[in-house]
């Protein structure tokens, strides 16, 4: 049994970007530890830790630091954004991650969009208060006492 509530949130290009290196013949392990590289590809006697991102993606505070650390320990980490960075990964062309002209994003997280309705969820998740209708609820970190969904009916 997982600790872990939810698979990893996995970039959209990750799965052509291990199809590619399972075509050079790597062996390719997910990794969702937070902070830590998303892929290991293992060939021959080589091992390569992977970050996949989306073109113009930043890193996280996180995987900054721990990056730098196993780039500190002798590891490196490649960044690898397309299938043609794969390609280079498999014919050692490549430049590993040395954490120059890097953007990291900011650590706190931002809430983006309204919080979702969950009928049939008749209990607060965290400290509030259920509005009108027995069904929703909302947070009283907003002072709202109604729900986004019903807010029109109060």
């Amino acid at each position: 049994m997982s600790l872990h509530r939810r698979a990893a949130k996995r970039d959209g290009n990750e799965a052509c970007i291990v199809a590619r290196l399972e075509e050079y013949g790597f062996f390719v392990g997910r990794v969702s530890m937070a902070g830590w590289p998303d892929l290991v590809a293992l060939r021959y006697e080589s091992s390569a830790w992977c970050e996949v991102k989306q073109p113009g993606e930043s890193f996280t505070p996180e995987q900054a630091e721990t990056f730098a650390a196993m780039r500190a320990k002798g590891v490196d980490v490649y960044v690898l954004e397309t299938e043609g960075d794969a390609d280079a990964l498999a014919e050692g062309s490549l430049a590993p991650w040395t954490g120059e002209g890097i953007t990291i994003r900011d650590s706190k997280r931002v809430h983006r969009g309204k919080r979702k309705h969950r009928p049939g969820y008749s209990r607060a998740r965290t400290v509030g208060e259920q509005c009108g209708v027995h069904h929703c609820c909302t947070s009283q970190l907003s002072g709202a006492r109604w729900c986004a969904t019903h807010v029109e009916t109060a």
